[in-house]
C-alpha cells in the first residue's frame, strides 16, 4: 500500500511538473514570437516635418520604400530618422507630384544615400524644386519609371499598386496628378493620396462597385484641408485610421466635420509610425 502510495505521488509530482513546464513553454513560445516579429521591425512611419509636408517611409524586411521627400528643409531631419532606423538605402523612392512640399528634400536624400529607382508621375510642373530633384536622380543615373496607367509592383510579400491621373485636369493640375499608392501586405492596407482634389477625386472614385481604395490606413488627401467630396472618398476608403499631414484650425476643424475616419493621428505633432503585428491590429506609436 505504501509503495502504491508512493507510486502514486511520483506519478502526480511528475504530472504538475509537466504542466507547469508546458505552461511556461507556451509563454516562452509567444514571446519568442513577439520578439522575433519585433526583430523584424516591419512598419510604415509617416515622418514630421517641419512644416505641411509628406514624407513616409515603408520598411519590411529587406526593402525600404520612400514615398515623397518633404520640402528641402526637411532632408537634413528625414535622413537623421532614416540613420536611427538603419536604413542605409532606398530600394524605391516615390514623388506623388512635383511640388516642393512632396519633392524637395529628395535632392538631398539622393545625393546622400543609393536610391535603386524613382517612381513618379507623367505629369511634371517645372518648378526650382523639381528641376533640382530631377537634376539629381540623372546626374546619378537612377533608374527612373514614369507611371503612366494602372501598374502593379510584386515583390516578397508586397504589393503596390499605382493609380495616375487618367488625363490632364485643368485646375490645380499638379495636386491632381498626384500618384495614389496602395500598400499592401499581410493582408493590411496602406492608401497615400498625395495632394489630389476634387477634380481627381471624382475620377478616381469606383464606378463598378470595387473596393479598390478600401484600406486599413489612410493618408487623408491634401494635408486635410477641406476639398469638396472629400466624404464620399472616405467611404469608399472606410480606413481603421487615419494620418492628417497639415496642422492648424482650419485643418483640425475640417477633419472634426468628416465621419469615418476611424482613429486620427497628426503627422505634425510627431512621427506617427504604424507596426505590421502578424494576425493583429497595427501598433502605433507617436515619437517627437
Amino acid at each position: 500500500m505504501k509503495n502504491t502510495k508512493r507510486v502514486l505521488s511520483i506519478l502526480f509530482a511528475v504530472a504538475l511538473i509537466l504542466t507547469i513546464f508546458c505552461g511556461c513553454a507556451k509563454k516562452e513560445d509567444t514571446s519568442e514570437l513577439s520578439e522575433t516579429a519585433l526583430e523584424r521591425n516591419e512598419f510604415v512611419s509617416f515622418i514630421e516635418t517641419d512644416n505641411d509636408a509628406d514624407c513616409a517611409l515603408i520598411h519590411i524586411g529587406d526593402h525600404n520604400i520612400l514615398i515623397d521627400t518633404g520640402e528641402k528643409k526637411d532632408a537634413e531631419d528625414i535622413l537623421k530618422f532614416l540613420d536611427e532606423k538603419g536604413v542605409t538605402s532606398i530600394e524605391y523612392m516615390i514623388i506623388s507630384h512635383f511640388d516642393k512640399d512632396h519633392c524637395g528634400g529628395g535632392a538631398e536624400i539622393l545625393n546622400s544615400m543609393h536610391v535603386s529607382q524613382v517612381v513618379h508621375p507623367e505629369y511634371v510642373e517645372e518648378k526650382d524644386a523639381s528641376t533640382e530633384f530631377l537634376d539629381a536622380v540623372r546626374n546619378k543615373g537612377v533608374t527612373e519609371t514614369v507611371i503612366k496607367e494602372v501598374t502593379e509592383f510584386r515583390f516578397d510579400a508586397i504589393s503596390l499598386n499605382f493609380y495616375p491621373a487618367s488625363f490632364e485636369y485643368e485646375n490645380d493640375t499638379s495636386n491632381n496628378s498626384s500618384l495614389v499608392v496602395k500598400l499592401t501586405y499581410l493582408e493590411k492596407s496602406v492608401l497615400f493620396t498625395g495632394d489630389i482634389e476634387a477634380d481627381r477625386i471624382a475620377d478616381i472614385m469606383p464606378s463598378d462597385g470595387s473596393d479598390y481604395l478600401k484600406a486599413d490606413i489612410l493618408k487623408i488627401p491634401y494635408h486635410g484641408r477641406e476639398i469638396d467630396d472629400e466624404q464620399l472618398f472616405i467611404n469608399a476608403v472606410m480606413p481603421t485610421f487615419t494620418v492628417v499631414t497639415g496642422k492648424g484650425g482650419k485643418v483640425e476643424k475640417n477633419i472634426e466635420s468628416l465621419e469615418g475616419l476611424g482613429d486620427v493621428y497628426y503627422s505634425q505633432k510627431g512621427t506617427v509610425t504604424f507596426y505590421f503585428n502578424y494576425g493583429t491590429d497595427f501598433e502605433v506609436t507617436v515619437a517627437k
